[in-house]
Order: structure tokens, then sequence, then C-alpha cells
């Protein structure tokens, strides 16, 4: 994959937690940046036998140690940080607290690195002084136990992402990292179980869709598959990406104006919908309703109003590398691609899983909404979520744990969606199905999910 993963030194303007004091501490790239960190976080390893999120993880974290290089390794199932020097564990420490699961403030996964580090941050949301503060992604930090300014301690275990340790602990970490180590965050829900399936020969269901994936997300075995590695062009699925990207970078709660420059051209054209009022503010919640049930396109370009367009591009990118996604190519966020005159979003199904993998286990919420449910919001919503038409085609299925349609004339139909599906014994099992390149995307569902009753669940 050539695809440069930017090697950012500063934060992110807009982010939702820090306002740095005039402390910043920017140290140059070290040995933790050697042949094999530039080449992974650059995406140019190319992964044998890497089977989706997990194994991406666990393979990074050997060739790291195998390279013996120095970096931090986050354990939020065993909730400990371990610091590894030469390739070897030399120091861990007990975590205090993370973000809780199933919330918008839980701790993220991935592979990342130290973006900056600052000896004291003020978060202007909360009011308080973090000290010892080492950015490693988006709106998330490792810092020491936060304080109010008149020096109380903030004694609740809440964090919105932040993953806190003691104050010497913090300390230490804080002088062992150095700007542009890698920083590999890891979560039980990632490991795969130990339920397993019967392998069968793969049948010819007769699909429409040029390329597809059905797969468990908990234990990673795959059903079907055809040209799981070959990129596609995606068109409206490429919203979950953007709204991943927001979610894990700005402020739920900042409003902004409407924005989306192709109003007229695409008017002409018969492509818009208008679905945001000009003079109106909308909160990022709001948006994310509008951006993932009707699709909206004017609610995707106003989300990157918050980050600027050409950096909410590169995060989106960002994200897809620190997750493991090899073959993906992100150009901009609404997946109208030449509609507005740009390159296509191409995404692999293979990608695609990854990245599914990873909102059904970590922003669930996001989930939620394709439903056509109500998340956990900060405000009023100005509309009534109920009323929104939902293009998801499956949210009225009690069986449907939600996904992402999208059609363009160069896409055709494409897809992602998340099944439960109990087996005889009424244990239920979560499947993800991936169409890409489709001409009957209800109909491959309906067939995929006949199938896999039959023969595996029955």
């Amino acid at each position: 994959m050539k695809k440069f993963f930017v090697l950012t030194t500063l934060l992110f303007s807009g982010f939702l937690f820090l306002n740095f004091l005039p402390k910043e501490i920017l140290i140059k790239d070290s040995k933790n940046l050697t042949s094999f960190a530039q080449k992974r976080l650059k995406g140019f390893i190319k992964k044998e036998n890497s089977h989706f999120l997990s194994s991406f993880l666990s393979e990074t974290e050997k060739e790291l140690i195998a390279e013996k290089l120095n970096f931090i390794k986050v354990d939020l199932k065993e909730f400990q940080i371990y610091l590894y020097k030469d390739g070897e564990i030399f120091k861990k420490f007990p975590i205090l607290s993370i973000g809780e699961k199933g919330t918008w403030g839980q701790t993220p996964v991935g592979f990342f690195k130290v973006l900056s580090k600052t000896d004291l941050a003020f978060s202007q949301s909360e009011g308080l002084f973090m000290p010892y503060a080492i950015n490693f992604w988006g709106k998330y930090f490792i810092h020491g136990p936060p304080y109010f300014p008149d020096k109380t301690p903030f004694n609740s275990q809440f964090s919105a992402g932040c993953i806190r340790l003691n104050l010497e602990d913090a300390k230490f970490v804080f002088s062992f990292a150095e700007i542009g180590m890698p920083v590999l965050i890891v979560d039980k829900e990632f490991e795969k179980d130990s339920f397993s399936y019967r392998i069968k020969n793969q049948p010819n269901l007769d699909l429409s869709a040029q390329s597809y994936l059905v797969a468990d997300l908990e234990n990673n075995f795959v059903f079907l598959q055809k040209d799981i590695d070959k990129k596609m062009p995606i068109a409206s699925v490429i919203k979950l990406l953007t709204a991943l990207t927001i979610v894990e970078n700005v402020n739920l709660k900042k409003k902004t104006y409407p924005y989306f420059p192709y109003k007229e051209k695409l008017e002409k054209e018969g492509w818009f919908t208008p679905h945001l009022k000009e003079n109106q503010k909308y909160s990022v919640i709001e948006l994310l309703y509008l951006a993932l049930i009707p699709s909206a396109n004017d609610a995707a370009f106003t989300l990157t109003q918050f980050l600027g367009k050409e950096r909410m591009i590169e995060l989106m990118k960002e994200r897809a590398i620190s997750l493991g996604m090899e073959n993906t190519e992100v150009f901009e966020p609404s997946g109208l691609g030449e509609l507005i005159n740009s390159n296509e979003n191409l995404f692999s199904a293979k990608d695609l899983f990854y990245l599914i993998q990873y909102i059904a286990f970590v922003r669930p919420l996001l989930l939620e909404i394709t439903k056509g449910k109500e998340a956990q919001s900060f405000g009023k919503i100005s509309f009534d979520i109920s009323k929104l038409k939902n293009k998801n085609m499956f949210e009225k299925e009690e069986n449907f744990l939600g996904g992402k349609t999208g059609y363009t004339k160069e896409a055709k139909d494409c897809g992602v969606f998340i099944f439960k599906i109990k087996n005889k014994e009424g244990k239920e099992r979560k499947i993800a199905i991936i169409l890409l390149k489709a001409t009957s995307l209800k109909g491959d569902v309906e067939k995929i999910l006949s199938y896999l009753r039959k023969e595996y669940f029955e």
C-alpha cells in the first residue's frame, strides 16, 4: 500500500480536551523510527497471513520486538502499560482509568505513535489540569491524575477516553516517550474467541457482487469470500470512516454551520437532496445522524468543517492505516467521487471488515445510529430522528445490528452489514456481510443469510 502516514508532531486544533500551556516538549525522532517503524507507520509492510484486526495488532507487536525498538504497549484488558526498551519489557505500570466501554468516550484501539508531549495540560471543557500528558491520537492522551485549578484532585474514575496513571508512573512514562515512538493499544474484544465452525466448501450462490466477504466478527471465521483484497469504490459507505474520524477527534458538543460547496452543481444533476438549513448551526451528533441514516452528503461535508477538509482527509487516511487497512485510498468524505470531480474512495472488502469490526467493538453507538436509534447525545436534537428516511435497508429487522449502504454509477450498489444469528443452542454470533459492486444488494444479503442459517446455524 503506497500511502503515507503523516508524521505530525503538533496537536490538531479544535480537540475536545487540551489547550497546551507553554511547556510543550518536542523531541526529534529517535531509533524508534528505524526502518521497521517508518515502514509500518507509513503502511509499506505487507502483512503475511494477517487476518483482520487482532492479527494486525499482534503481528505489529512481534515486529516491533523483533526490530528491538523502544515502544509503548497499552493493554486495556490487563489494565497495564508496558514500556519496551530495545524490544524487551523493562517497566510496567497499572492503569487507573480508561474510557467507559460502550460510550462515546471509550478508549481507542490500534497502532499509533507519540504525537506530542506536555508536562502540564489544561482541559477547557472539564476545567482540569492534567500532568505529564502524551498525545497519541486525536483527542486521546496518556496522563497523570487530573486536578482543578485550586489544586483539588479530580477523584472521579470518569475518563472520556484518555489513559490515566498515578503521578509517579505518568512522570516515568512521560520521560520515556519520544515523539514518533510507536504506541500499540490492544483490548480483549479483538482476541478471537473459542467458538468454532465446521469448514465447508464455498458454494456458488450466484451473487451479483463483484467482491464480497462474509465473516464472524468474534472469531474471524470466513464463510464466503471473493477478491477481498481488490480495491473498489465504496460510495457512501465511506461515511462510516468519516463518522469514526470525527468522533475520535472532535468535541461532540461542538456546532457549525452547513458547508456543501457542490450544492448547485448536484441539484442540477438530480443528485442532491438538502438536509441542512443554511442559517442553522448543527452539532456533531446531529450531523452524524444525518450522514449515517439518510446518508446526507451535505452533512458529511459539514463534518469536515470541524477540522478543515484537508486535515480531515489526512486523519481518515491515518485512522485507516492505524487499523491495518492496507488497500484503502481516501479522497473525500461523502462517497460522491466523480460526481464532484474527485477521485473515488477505494477500499477492499477485507479493509471494510477491519473497519466495521473496530466500530462494532469500540464505537457501537455509530451502529445504533445507522439503525435509526437514538444514541447518547449532548444537547437537544433539532429534528425528529424517527422521521429520517433510513437508506440502510434492513433497519427494521430485529437481527440487524447496523451497517451502511452506498450507490453511485461507478460503485454500483455496495454495503456493509452486521447481523446476529442464533445457532441451535441459542448462542448468538455477530456476522459481517460486505458486498462491493453489486447489482442486487438486498437479494445478495438474503441469499447469504439463508445459506448461513441452513448450513451453519440449523
